[in-house]
């Protein structure tokens, strides 16, 4: 222990000089402890409020409570004493002690009229109006916008959510306007590829029992995006699109499903109408005839026997890439 440094005789901790009172042999934390622990006593709270009473009688005193009340009343003191009664609050101990308080206010004469009171105004047309102006100006705060995105997410997962949800998408489609603007909707969905593909599927359905889940719109997408006719090689122009052709035509039997498509140019298609694959091989030239069995061979390698019963289907898909099943 160095001369600058002494022992506390409450705490025994070395401590430097400046933590020490002169002639004093307890540190300034073990002081404030002793004092704290003595004004919590009823002899303590009784001195401190007699030494108070007195010391805010003099002219001292009572200056000095004057300039503590104008300082209260300046914006400054204004805002550092709510500040100081919000962080209160926010404690478990500020929030119960005020909803006690609050309850006890409520339950008398003056709480019940003033409470009474308060609800006529926010039933009145002012009262509203204030109302609505003052939950807009929370809304655009960051922590409103959170907090309604909140609830809001909350309510449409609830069943009263989903069902008011429900009813009024159906009363705003039933209306002329309605109608008119999923109709636009829709044109513009059929407008993009996909939309293009679902159409496609959705006419080859018509044509002829096609399932659920026999093939998708990004298969119909994909094929129709071949950059090559296997029949006659021609290239397709960009920007366009090819025909999905039916390796065995549906009036001789074949099916609407993925294992029984290959894209081919407009001209192809309609030439080979309803000719069986092998009739169609005999029309092309050895080149193109070589080409047409390698993309009929990657759709489906049993393309060479005659539609199966749909019975036997499982024979065919399980012969089919899984991307053609």
């Amino acid at each position: 222990m160095s001369e600058t440094d002494l022992a506390c005789s409450a705490c025994h901790r070395t401590l430097p000089i400046e933590q020490f009172k002169p002639g004093r042999n307890r540190c300034r934390q073990c002081r404030k402890a002793s004092y704290a622990a003595w004004y919590a006593t009823p002899e303590g709270k009784a001195m401190r409020a007699a030494s108070n009473a007195a010391r805010y009688a003099s002219p001292e005193g009572k200056a000095m409570q004057k300039a503590s009340a104008a300082y209260r009343a300046s914006p400054e003191g204004k805002a550092m004493r709510k500040a100081s009664n919000d962080a209160y609050r926010a404690t478990p101990e500020g929030a119960a002690k005020r909803a006690a308080s609050d309850a006890a206010y409520r339950a008398t004469p003056e709480g019940a009229a003033k409470r009474a009171a308060y609800d006529a105004y926010r039933a009145s047309p002012e009262g509203k109006a204030m109302r609505k102006a003052s939950d807009a100006a929370y809304l655009a705060t960051p922590e409103g916008a959170a907090k309604r995105a909140a609830y809001a997410a909350a309510y449409r997962a609830s069943p009263e959510g989903k069902a008011v949800r429900k009813a009024s998408y159906a009363a705003r489609y039933a209306s002329p306007e309605g109608k008119a603007m999923r109709k636009a909707s829709d044109d513009a969905y059929l407008a993009t590829p996909g939309g293009k593909a679902m159409k496609q599927i959705q006419r080859h359905r018509r044509r002829g029992g096609m399932t659920e889940g026999s093939a998708t719109p990004a298969v119909f997408q994909k094929m129709s995006e071949v950059k090559k006719c296997p029949y006659c090689g021609r290239k397709r122009p960009p920007g366009s699109r090819f025909h999905i052709d039916h390796i065995w035509p549906l009036r001789l039997g074949g099916w609407n499903a993925a294992w029984n498509y290959v894209a081919c140019c407009r001209a192809c298609n309609l030439k080979k109408g309803k000719l069986s694959p092998l009739a169609w091989l005999e029309k092309l030239s050895p080149e193109h005839r070589t080409s047409a069995e390698r993309a009929w061979n990657k759709v489906n390698r049993l393309w060479r026997d005659p539609p199966l019963a749909r019975a036997d289907r499982a024979l065919v898909t399980s012969t089919c890439p899984p991307n053609r099943r």
